[in-house]
């Protein structure tokens, strides 16, 4: 559904990320050493690739042998991991938008190695589909289902590989004949998420509990990178206050690129908060305190986990509203049959099978039928008990026990 909040949303948005785009490849100094890179450049002006590749390869090779820039660099890569893992998820959601399908956000992401992911492909195309995505969806529509299993296990399998891929170009020394290739390799990372693609939507069905993959995804991202980031950041931060290092353009880039990643976090946050989802979720001075202290990283896998728990319990609401009756669908009915199944099977499995309903039918014969004490006896577990009881049952009780 529309909302008027929308649009100044996108417009800052979008021009945060025109401004970026301004400062990264067209004004000083990086505009100018763009062009010095083509110009410098030996690789033959036949090949499709030939400035992309000629500004990549000497842009990387900077950026990993200074501390600032590896700093900047591993930063980057966590805020990416969850941020992209969250976009990914949504394109697996069962009766999600079509706006965020694996196409169409590797095609984003290939977008985003050549023009920077938090300058163009982050500020300036990922609120504007998120906007438009909540435009055309249903008032009062179902939720998003929470995707499968087997999508969220490839999806990180990707995101596995993805870590693989830099840690060998940042390890590999940048003298070694193969580096080149490697780094060409990494550059083409999106196309790992490809089999995403393959993966049918998650189709919610009564008898099968809700995925919760998703929610102990975040949460692991949510405790590992509180204190990565901070492990991260002390080497640039040393290397800058204290051994007088100073950014070099690429590590400048790649500065830029970071800050877009965040304001398009927070643009995310904005468009929830005005639809109205971001206030159950995650409070403003709770998103400034967690931005300060743990960091963007592990801040955008709270808001992300806490989403995804949402998502987990109206989907499963959904479920048991449908299998067992609509006295169990809603979020209370989730919290008491959650309290009755073991921790360790919620925390892996899901909500799981809950109790089974109580028995439906008359009162066992020996049972007051009116006055104050057969209000008492009908809300209290006198009622389910002997009514279970073969001795104390009236031959009249239905009982509807499922196996």
């Amino acid at each position: 559904m529309f909302k008027l909040g929308y649009v100044p949303i996108v417009l800052f948005s979008v021009g945060i990320g025109l401004k970026l785009y301004s400062l990264a490849f067209v004004e000083p100094p990086m505009g100018p050493f763009i062009d010095e890179c083509r110009k410098s450049c030996t690789y033959s002006e036949t090949n499709p690739f030939h400035d992309f590749i000629c500004v990549v390869e000497p842009f990387f090779k900077d950026l990993i042998t200074n501390d600032i820039g590896k700093s900047l660099f591993t930063a980057f890569g966590m805020s990416g991991t969850v941020f992209s893992t969250s976009l990914y998820i949504k394109g697996g959601e069962g009766r999600g938008s079509a706006l965020f399908s694996p196409l169409i956000l590797v095609a984003n992401g290939l977008a985003g190695q050549a023009l920077g992911v938090g300058i163009v492909a982050g500020p300036i195309v990922l609120p504007t589909l998120l906007a438009i995505s909540k435009t055309l969806a249903p008032a009062n529509g179902p939720a998003p289902s929470p995707p499968t299993y087997s999508y969220t296990v490839t999806l990180l399998a990707a995101q596995f590989g993805v870590f693989l891929l830099s840690m060998t170009v940042s390890s590999i020394a940048v003298t070694n004949p193969n580096w080149p290739y490697v780094n060409y390799a990494f550059q083409a990372f999106p196309l790992l998420f490809l089999s995403l693609a393959l993966h049918p939507r998650s189709t919610p069905h009564k008898d099968t509990p809700t995925p919760t993959l998703t929610v102990s995804t975040f949460t692991v991202f949510k405790y590992l990178y509180a204190p990565l980031w901070w492990v991260t950041v002390a080497p640039g931060l040393n290397a800058y206050f204290r051994a007088g290092e100073t950014f070099s353009l690429p590590s400048y880039f790649m500065a830029l690129s970071f800050a877009g990643y965040v304001l398009t976090f927070l643009a995310f946050y904005a468009l929830d908060f005005v639809a109205g989802e971001a206030q159950a979720v995650m409070g403003v001075s709770r998103l400034v305190v967690g931005l300060l202290v743990a960091g963007p990283t592990s801040t955008m896998a709270t808001y992300f986990e806490r989403k995804q728990r949402l998502s987990v319990d109206r989907a499963e609401a959904e479920r048991i509203k449908l299998k067992y009756g609509p006295q169990y669908g809603s979020l209370k009915g989730i919290q008491r049959l959650e309290k009755k199944i073991s921790p360790t099977k919620v925390f892996f499995l899901g909500v799981g099978r809950p109790p089974p309903p109580p028995p439906r039918g008359k009162l066992p014969f020996w049972a007051p039928k009116r006055g104050p004490f057969a209000i008492f006896f009908r809300a209290s577990s006198l009622y389910i008990l002997p009514a279970s009881i073969p001795m104390f049952r009236s031959r009249k009780v239905k009982m509807s026990f499922e196996n």
